[in-house]
């Protein structure tokens, strides 16, 4: 009884299994739609990869050859760098470019209680400064292990990525903030110093008056 019951629920799937006749038109007009977004997801996440790849590859750069200075740098220079940064990046997205100069002054094996120091730090546009508090506060597993007195150049980059398909976003990935951040050691010198005047203009001063 309980087979007969199956074979009349599932004969009507038989016939549809058996069934060959179709329309070409239909066929292609259900399926378009399909193929059309899995284009569109392609192409969006390959440019995605594509603007990520290009933007670390451009701070890294940047930061190759602030590792090389021998002399004092300034807001010209960085300024300049963050236009090669630009060049190298993708095009049509807006970004800002922050370098800072960091020294280890107490307990550096200890990555969860090494003391920190910033000792300068650049902005380009009106993004803030690295201020020795922040740097301790969100920066201590993102600076490696260095020794006590040692100094390091943190090149911060941040991308703002808009998707090519924003108003139809098929694939899931939408506008969203690239961020790098790399650090080097100087080659040639023990530190990069910064040759100019520090005060309020998103340079953190040298002297001591480091804000928070």
């Amino acid at each position: 009884m309980l087979k007969k019951i199956i074979q009349i629920f599932a004969a009507p799937f038989q016939r549809f299994g058996r069934d060959e006749q179709a329309s070409l038109s239909i066929e292609a007009l259900i399926l378009t739609p399909v193929f059309f977004g899995l284009l569109l997801t392609m192409f969006t996440l390959f440019d995605v990869f594509r603007a990520r790849s290009m933007s670390l590859k451009a701070n890294y750069a940047v930061s190759d050859l602030l590792s090389r200075e021998t002399n004092p740098v300034d807001a010209t220079y960085l300024d300049g760098l963050f236009g090669i940064y630009q060049y190298l990046s993708p095009r049509g997205t807006s970004s800002w470019m922050r370098v800072t100069v960091v020294q280890c002054v107490d307990d550096c094996r200890d990555n969860d209680n090494r003391d920190l120091q910033t000792y300068w730090s650049y902005a380009t546009g009106n993004s803030p400064a690295l201020g020795t508090g922040k740097l301790n506060q969100y920066y201590l597993n993102v600076i490696p292990i260095i020794s006590s007195g040692e100094y390091v150049i943190m090149v911060e980059t941040i991308l703002e990525y808009q998707a090519p398909f924003d108003t139809i976003d098929w694939s899931g990935v939408g506008d969203r903030t690239l961020t790098d951040v790399v650090v080097t050691r100087p080659r040639f010198a023990p530190k990069l110093d910064w040759d100019g005047t520090v005060g309020n203009d998103g340079i953190v001063d040298i002297e001591g008056d480091i804000p928070a």
